[in-house]
Order: C-alpha cells, then sequence, then structure tokens
C-alpha cells in the first residue's frame, strides 16, 4: 500500500492566504480576539493520510501529523493595492481610518511583496499570540485579481455581528400594526444571515402571530443580489413574505422597523464616501454592506482615491470588490442646511434653531467656525444652535438673518457657505387673523391678513 508523505498533509499550506474560494483549503481565525489560545487545527486523520487506494486501510498505527500552522487572523476589513504606497502616506492613512471609524481600531499596513496591504480589525487585539496572528492576518492577505489595482474584502463576520447586534436591540414583541408592545400577540422568533455564492446576501426574520388560531407562523426573506455597473456596486434587494393567506399586511415595513439597512455601516463618510443613495427600505444586511464598499478614499496631501469596480463577489468568507483606481485633486464643497422660514409671535425677545454644515472632499480633523447674524451656540461642532435677537420686532415684520459657516481641514483646504433665515413676526392675539397664517406666515394668503393686523398695531401705539 502506498500513502502519501504525512509532512505534507492536504488542506494545509505552508502559507494559508486570504482569499475568495468558496470552500478554503485552510480554516483561518477570525477577527474576533480571545485570551484563549489560538491555533489552526490540524486536517482530519483520514484526509492527512488518504490511500492512494481507495480500497486499503489505514494502518493501525499512523505516523504522527506534523505540527498545525501557526494561526492567521482576518481582518474585519482589508484593502490591498497593487503597489506600495509612499512612507509619507502610510501614517496618514491608518490615522485616517482609526480617526473615521474608531480610535481603538486596530489598523495596520504594510508593503508586502510589491502591494501596499492594509487590515482593520475593530476590537483591539488581546494577546501577544493575538498579535502575532494580526500580523500574519495583514501578509496573507491576497484578495487582487489579475488586472485589478485595488481589491477591497468585509468579513461576514462583521457583517453577521453588527446585524444581530442590530436584531437583539429590536423589541421582538409588536402589536398589530408592527409598533413595539410587550404583550402584543406578533412574536418575532428567528434571525439569520446567509451568504450565498457568487452575488446574494440573503436575510430572514421568522415569527408567528398568536391572534389566530391556530398560530400563523412567517419567515420575512430579504435577496440582496450583488452587481457592477458604471464602475461601482450595487444591490438589488426583493422581499418574500412566505406565510399563510390570511396573513395581515403591517409587516411592509418590518425590515425598516428591526434592521434598518444602514445600521451595519460604521465607515462615516469623510473618509470613505458613498455615492449611492440609502438602501430600500426592503433590503437586508446586504445593502448595509454594499454601503461599507469605499468609493472614495480621502487622503493627505488635498487628494483622493477614486475607485471603480469591475468585479464583486459574494462567499461564505464575506463580501469582496475589485477594480482599479485614480488619484485626483479633491473640491472642497461646504453648504448650510437648516430652517429658512421661521414664524414667531410678537413679543419674542429671541428665537433659536440648529443648522448644520454639510461638508464633501474635506479631511478630517476640521476647524469649524460659525458666523453670522446671530450667536452661534455650538463654535467648532457640525451642528449648532444659532439665537437671533428679536428685540423690538413688530408684527408684519421679516427680519432677514444670516447664518454662514468656514471649514478647513487637515490639509488646509477650505470651503464656505452661508444662508439667509427669514423671521416672520406674527400677531400674538387676534381672533380674525387665520391659523394656517400663524403657522405659515409666508404665504400668499396671508400678507392681506398681515398687513392688517400690523395696522392695527401702530394704531393702537399711536393711541
Amino acid at each position: 500500500m502506498k500513502m502519501n508523505e504525512p509532512t505534507a498533509p492536504p488542506g494545509i499550506t505552508e502559507e494559508p492566504s486570504i482569499s475568495n474560494p468558496e470552500r478554503p483549503r485552510v480554516r483561518l481565525r477570525g477577527s474576533h480576539s480571545s485570551t484563549q489560545p489560538i491555533e489552526a487545527l490540524r486536517p482530519a486523520l483520514r484526509t492527512a493520510l488518504r490511500p492512494i487506494d481507495d480500497g486499503d486501510p489505514l494502518p493501525d498505527d499512523p505516523p504522527d501529523l506534523p505540527p498545525p500552522p501557526p494561526a492567521v487572523s482576518t481582518p474585519d476589513l482589508g484593502l490591498q493595492i497593487s503597489f506600495c504606497l509612499p512612507p509619507n502616506l502610510v501614517d496618514g492613512l491608518v490615522a485616517a481610518v482609526k480617526s473615521a471609524i474608531d480610535p481603538n481600531a486596530d489598523v495596520r499596513t504594510a508593503c508586502v511583496n510589491g502591494s501596499q496591504h492594509v487590515g482593520i480589525w475593530l476590537r483591539p487585539s488581546v494577546s501577544d499570540a493575538d498579535n502575532q496572528a494580526r500580523g500574519r492576518g495583514l501578509d496573507r492577505l491576497n484578495i487582487l485579481h489579475p488586472g485589478e489595482t485595488l481589491a477591497f474584502f468585509i468579513n461576514a463576520g462583521l457583517i453577521r455581528r453588527q446585524a444581530i447586534d442590530g436584531w437583539n436591540a429590536a423589541p421582538k414583541r409588536r402589536d398589530g400594526d408592527g409598533n413595539p408592545d410587550p404583550n402584543g400577540p406578533v412574536h418575532l422568533t428567528g434571525f439569520s444571515v446567509d451568504f450565498q455564492s457568487p452575488n446574494r446576501i440573503v436575510t430572514r426574520i421568522t415569527g408567528f402571530d398568536e391572534r389566530p388560531w391556530p398560530d400563523v407562523d412567517f419567515t420575512l426573506t430579504a435577496t440582496d443580489t450583488f452587481s457592477v455597473s458604471g464602475g461601482q456596486v450595487h444591490v438589488d434587494s426583493t422581499r418574500n413574505l412566505d406565510v399563510d393567506t390570511s396573513w395581515l399586511n403591517f409587516l411592509t415595513g418590518l425590515f425598516l422597523i428591526v434592521l434598518p439597512p444602514l445600521g451595519v455601516v460604521f465607515l462615516v463618510e469623510r473618509i470613505i464616501i458613498g455615492t449611492k443613495d440609502a438602501p430600500d427600505v426592503d433590503a437586508g444586511a446586504g445593502a448595509g454592506a454594499a454601503a461599507m464598499i469605499p468609493v472614495e478614499i480621502l487622503i493627505p496631501g488635498g487628494q483622493k482615491v477614486v475607485a471603480s469596480y469591475s468585479r464583486v463577489e459574494v462567499s461564505s468568507g464575506g463580501v469582496f470588490a475589485g477594480g482599479t483606481f485614480e488619484v485626483i485633486a479633491r473640491a472642497p464643497e461646504v453648504s448650510v442646511s437648516g430652517p429658512t422660514l421661521i414664524s414667531i409671535v410678537e413679543g419674542t425677545a429671541a428665537v433659536s434653531r440648529a443648522y448644520r454644515a454639510n461638508m464633501d472632499d474635506l479631511r478630517p480633523p476640521l476647524q469649524i467656525s460659525w458666523s453670522g447674524d446671530g450667536v452661534p451656540l455650538n463654535q467648532g461642532q457640525e451642528s449648532s444652535s444659532f439665537r437671533f435677537n428679536l428685540t423690538g420686532a413688530q408684527v408684519g415684520q421679516v427680519l432677514s438673518k444670516r447664518v454662514a459657516v468656514q471649514v478647513t481641514d487637515a490639509d488646509g483646504l477650505s470651503g464656505s457657505a452661508q444662508l439667509v433665515a427669514q423671521i416672520h413676526i406674527t400677531p400674538q392675539d387676534d381672533d380674525g387673523f387665520p391659523p394656517v397664517c400663524k403657522v405659515k406666515p409666508w404665504l400668499p394668503q396671508c400678507k392681506e391678513p398681515l398687513a392688517k393686523a400690523a395696522s392695527q398695531r401702530r394704531t393702537e401705539e399711536q393711541v
């Protein structure tokens, strides 16, 4: 009987890699940190010592198996570029990712065999063995395909973890309209996320309604199908309700209530900016995962990386996307959002309203300066309340108040914007004044009643 050499058993390679086969030859360690010892598993004895002749039995005393390979930790997120970055960009990239995601995130990058590897673990390393396993994971990142200059990886464990966190936080008892109710008749009993090669993520919610007799069981399924078009990753979401025909239609918005698709999105706009609209409310965990795939990455020096994808794949390991990119200059844009039409009754000394600075192509840390015809109450913040002085304002007056902001980023790029809020003064007590004009005095039909009320006030003051 002939046997394979036990020194190189099938299923173990000297250099296991983090890539995208549906069934990886080597099962690697996930991103979860643990103080328990970590080591790769040996293959099954029968697989490791496979006889060449299928009919021959295994020996009674097989030789010892070789020791398992060192543990390799797979990151929550991985990025690979086909060339190595200049040293002056490396520290800025790590700092930017930490600033955008979490200061406690473990962000590592290295030049490996002529390509730049970036691995992101959202939880800190807890031991020296864990630290070494992460170093091997960074080295083994191998997600680029031929012809690609950029590839991105989202660990299935991360997608599941974020989705399960959202599920665990959602009330599991509902009333007949789908609202949370600790004594409600609708019970949500199960939740799962399934990764189906080559391009689908399926989210399922199960439950039952105890109002009918017998109880009605249901399964709500959202299927997110990934594709690439125009250089961007897209997701088409379909939803199916498997239930008795007498089931009520209250589940229409269940995914919006229980599993908001953007609940799994944690990469903020300043580091990775998506160009897509928010996922459809019918979508499951896959839509949130697609929103995590970077479209633009802001880098130091006033530039940004713009990705163009030609491939997206789903496997049991997660979501993989690859393509090309170009580096272009950033064009900062700033705008201000907030109320521009305000109705206030006479005699009010001051009024406060909230405004927000909206920014694009600006890299943190940001310096934000508010100014205008009011007092900013939250100087330096993205959102600020403004207090406007209305002393002496008369009925019928329209006061114009300017709100302005200037934002400067880490590279010295800046942008500014402003808006003008119009504050309409309405009478406090006037039985003949239309109620709609109290709320929206700027409507055309309110012009005459306001003029009449203002005339009455002037007459009263003269008397």
